[in-house]
């Protein structure tokens, strides 16, 4: 009974912070994907968009790996979350969790 309840209050705790992690839309196109970075820009303005990560549910809509999405226009809804490297210093991980193509 007390392992049924601690796996419980894990997931439960895994499911707020997903559910708390702010989320952010942009419109933007896609430029290609090298060195495990998904790299996307803001039509007429130069920002730029490197995403570190793309969770499941948006990979199995779109393989962004394959050549032929470069170029297109997406709707991206990503997350940030700060991260500590191996020397400690905080950087911030990008991850893709839906996206939408415009056509």
């Amino acid at each position: 009974m007390k392992a049924l309840f601690i796996t419980l209050l894990t997931f439960i705790s895994f499911v707020s912070i997903e559910a708390n992690q702010d989320k952010t839309t942009i419109t933007a196109i896609f430029d290609g994907y090298e060195n495990d970075i998904y790299y996307f820009s803001a039509e007429g303005e130069e920002e730029f968009y490197e995403f570190q990560q793309i969770n499941s549910v948006a990979s199995k809509k779109y393989d962004l790996k394959d050549a032929k999405f470069k170029g297109k226009n997406f709707e991206v809804t990503y997350t940030t979350e700060t991260e500590l490297d191996e020397d400690d210093e905080e950087y911030t991980l990008f991850t893709i969790v839906d996206l939408k193509l415009n056509e």
